[in-house]
């Protein structure tokens, strides 16, 4: 599980500009537990206006940095992730939303303790996966 907080502009009912951060702790099978950060810029394209289900899709540059506290080891990249999604209005300004976004990159950096190295081969690549729910607000409609 995560957390995500999204901040957008809505140029038109079709087109919205956004900045988000998230955030997750992952346990994986080999990687052990360690925090997965990002930071995005994104647009949202929305479909359907005027009705309670708007489906949308979503591409976004995202930065993101993986670090695991007991090893004091950090990695840090950038990624493109592209989804879509529905909206379904309960209200003119609140929306329950539900997406799957996936995408990836490659990590640019590396530090381990006070040690950082720069990468620069594609032998650091990563892919993600999202599925998300939640509330999205529209306070000023």
């Amino acid at each position: 599980g995560g957390l995500a907080l999204r901040v957008g502009y809505g140029f038109s009912p079709l087109f919205t500009l956004y900045g988000g951060v998230s955030g997750a702790r992952v346990d994986g099978d080999r990687t052990g537990e360690y925090d997965w950060t990002a930071g995005e810029i994104g647009a949202r394209f929305t479909f359907n206006r005027g009705r309670a289900f708007r489906p949308y899709l979503d591409v976004a540059l995202r930065g993101i940095e993986a670090s695991a506290d007991d090893v004091d080891f950090e990695i840090r990249g950038g990624a493109i992730a592209v989804g879509g999604g529905i909206a379904y209005f309960v209200s003119p300004t609140v929306a329950i939303d539900a997406a799957l976004r996936v995408g990836g990159g490659e990590a640019d950096e590396v530090q381990l303790g006070s040690l950082s190295l720069d990468v620069s081969e594609s032998d650091l690549e990563f892919g993600e996966a999202r599925f998300s729910v939640g509330l999205t607000a529209y306070p000023f409609r």
